[in-house]
């Protein structure tokens, strides 16, 4: 009989022969399923391999920071994708941290007034999609006045339909390639300094300073208008500033909390430390406050950095040549599609992993160092419980003139919204009107409530969001064991699609195809939340495991998909599934649903796999020497305290996952944002996209906020500690 020691579960060389299998089955399927895709692809004549990027890509980019054409070749026409991609990170990343910081600043330390507007545009931005807010700017954008009445702020910069104009400078590339050499020399020269090598070697560092006898004098090149065109100055298209301006808008309001409890983590004893030295609260906000919540929020800043290159990808939604985009026409042009995905994958991962090895680099230069150990009470804890001090007759004086401007602005926002607002009628009575136009929505309710479907199933398709909310409230619901409300719930979401599509029940068939609104932006998050579940915790297990057979496998699925933007996922998903199936033809909803699923799962198991690290190791310990089996003690002893850490984060994802159903847009699938923008095709009705928008974006922000609200109340809840 044999022993079993612990944890183990049975004899070691039992064990590692049933990992063995196990990754023997994984690559045999890995190797089953490129030869299938492969078969595919020569029976359409398609070659394989990456010979592709030498030939002419037949296509140009119309706005590159070079000039690519028809008949440069594939990777050129790529490499210049990715400079689009690398220069939408570059404009919005700065100013995206500049406009978080200052907006955690006005919740902590601003007037009333300013914070509630503050945590107004926190939350607004951070519950609503970000695909929605860049056809929001860009259709703002284009409702703007034409190149010749362009507005004109400030000198040489111009405000149009047509983008934005700024001033531009002259040899510009070899000033910044300057001020980029000077900059290392003057670090190469302090470094020389202060660890007390011999200077002479430093007097290297200086030589880029000749360059200025060389280079011509820099000079400011000022857009102006000629005709129709304008000369001059850096031009800014309407699609590459909506895609920066949404950038730094949606991501700025995720980097304001990132900073906000960042500051609000700092060590009282360090404060405390300053004064005691007689250092002014400026200096102490300087020297200690700034660089400890500097080095506390650099590693969700950085999340937030790679989020945003991220994201650039969605520029394939208004037209503006990304990475992303340019690979995806390749991919359409050549069928090149496991190639033109290992491609992106290969970029994305690597630009991934400099945004990585640059923050490492960061902490382990940091002087700063244990901050985040120090035991004493945090500054966050202090301002809470600390007496509000009187206010001075100048904060008094602003503080009333603030509430003075948002008084001002909410009735300008009543009398637009609602009573100078246009709720029935024809679009011309909106032309006419003064306030909003919601007549739009009354006109394109079914539309955008129920998508092409017809009249007779739009009843049907009321049941089915009925039963999807009411399978969500199962699950949040009390009572009944977790269990049977489980099971309930499943039983009501399945219900609902076959409700819908009819000839399960006897009623006549609404194919896939015509689903569209609410129903599908509802099913699409119940089943891609509820698909992901299942697949996220044995992910989760395997990263963690000992062996290497399946922690390798886990974290290469895991980072392979967390490292792609998802949009690119839904591509590839529409490209490779259909291949990998024998050309079976596949509703486009389904493969959605796929990638969203395989998307959800590898966040999940992220989250998931942080909080089973955080369990104490004692915990799994203790319930080995309580004699309970490996799966007895995760599932008794492990699983509930990990849970019990995950559930704001896994909330978050969840939050997440609603929000990104509004991607599949994309490739063609009806969900409501697809709808309102079917909806907007009207010519009679495009001047109002704004009412549109608005009202798409209240449906989501119903949906997440009262579920972000629950994660902040968990976060620091008495009860949740509980």
């Amino acid at each position: 009989m044999s022993s079993f020691a612990g944890w183990k579960g049975g004899p070691r060389a039992a064990l590692t022969g049933f990992y063995g299998l196990a990754f023997l089955a994984g690559l045999g399927l890995v190797l089953w399923l490129a030869a299938l895709v492969s078969g595919m692809q020569a029976s359409q004549g398609i070659r394989g391999g990456f010979g592709f990027l030498s030939e002419p890509a037949g296509f140009q980019i119309p706005e590159a920071l070079f000039p690519v054409g028809p008949s440069d070749s594939y990777l050129l026409v790529i490499l210049a994708g990715l400079g689009n991609t690398l220069l939408v990170a570059a404009l919005a990343i700065p100013l995206a941290v500049a406009l978080g910081t200052a907006v955690a600043l006005l919740r902590l330390f601003g007037s009333r007034p300013l914070a509630w507007l503050a945590t107004a545009y926190v939350e607004l931005f951070r519950n609503t999609p970000v695909l929605l807010q860049l056809f929001l700017w860009y259709g703002l954008l284009l409702l703007l006045p034409p190149i010749r009445q362009a507005f004109d702020p400030l000198p040489g910069v111009l405000i149009s339909n047509r983008g934005l104009i700024v001033p531009a400078l002259a040899q510009g590339g070899a000033w910044l390639a300057l001020t980029a050499a000077t900059v290392l020399a003057l670090l190469l020269l302090r470094k020389r300094v202060t660890e007390g090598q011999r200077f002479w070697l430093s007097a290297l560092a200086i030589l880029p300073l000749a360059a200025l006898a060389i280079l011509p004098r820099p000079e400011l090149e000022f857009g102006a208008l000629r005709g129709l065109a304008v000369s001059g100055g850096w031009s800014l298209s309407p699609e590459l500033a909506a895609l920066t301006l949404g950038l730094i808008l949606f991501h700025g309001a995720y980097i304001a909390e990132v900073v906000r409890a960042a500051i609000l983590a700092v060590p009282m004893g360090q404060v405390e430390a300053a004064r005691s030295l007689g250092l002014a609260n400026g200096a102490i906000a300087r020297l200690v406050v700034a660089p400890g919540a500097g080095r506390i929020a650099l590693p969700p800043l950085a999340n937030q950095f790679l989020a945003l290159i991220k994201n650039s990808s969605l520029a394939v939604a208004i037209g503006y040549p990304d990475l992303v985009a340019v690979i995806n026409t390749a991919i359409n042009q050549t069928g090149q599609a496991i190639e033109g995905s290992a491609l992106a994958l290969g970029i994305y991962l690597a630009l991934g992993l400099c945004v990585a090895g640059a923050v490492n680099l960061y902490h382990r230069r940091s002087s700063y160092g244990a901050l985040t150990a120090d035991p004493t009470e945090r500054l966050g804890e202090r301002l809470a419980r600390s007496p509000v001090t009187p206010a001075t007759p100048l904060a008094r004086g602003l503080s009333g003139f603030s509430y003075a401007v948002l008084a001002l602005a909410g009735l300008w926002l009543a009398k637009w919204a609602l009573w100078d607002a246009v709720w029935l009628g024809p679009a011309q009575l909106c032309a006419d009107g003064a306030g909003a136009c919601w007549a739009v929505l009354a006109e394109k309710r079914g539309l955008i409530l129920f998508g092409t479907m017809p009249g007779q199933a739009h009843i049907r398709a009321v049941i089915g969001i009925g039963l999807l909310l009411a399978a969500v409230s199962l699950i949040a619901a009390r009572g009944l064991p977790l269990a049977w409300r489980a099971a309930l719930a499943v039983l009501l979401a399945l219900v609902a699609p076959l409700l819908v599509q009819g000839q399960t029940f006897g009623l006549s068939p609404v194919p896939v195809t015509s689903w569209g609104g609410v129903f599908v932006t509802l099913l699409l998050a119940v089943f891609s939340i509820g698909l992901a579940i299942p697949l996220a915790l044995p992910l989760a297990v395997a990263r963690r495991a000992a062996t290497p057979l399946l922690r390798v496998p886990a974290t290469f699925v895991i980072e392979a998909i967390r490292g792609v933007p998802l949009v690119l996922l839904l591509f590839v998903t529409a490209s490779l599934l259909p291949l990998i199936l024998g050309g079976l033809a596949v509703e486009k909803m389904w493969l959605v649903l796929a990638a969203l699923v395989l998307h959800g799962a590898a966040t999940l198991a992220e989250v998931w796999r942080g909080a089973l690290a955080a369990v104490p190791p004692g915990q799994a310990e203790g319930a080995a020497s309580m004699g309970l089996t490996r799966w007895q003690g995760f599932r008794l002893v492990v699983w509930p305290q990990a849970l019990r850490i995950a559930l704001p984060p896994t909330v978050g994802t969840i939050i997440g996952a609603v929000k990104d159903t509004s991607l599949v847009l994309v490739i063609g699938v009806f969900d409501v944002l697809g709808a309102a923008k079917a909806a907007l095709a009207d010519t009679l009705w495009r001047p109002y996209a704004l009412e549109v928008y608005l009202a798409v974006a209240a449906f989501y922000f119903a949906i997440c906020f009262p579920l972000s609200a629950y994660a902040e109340r968990m976060r620091s809840g008495s009860s949740f500690n509980r």
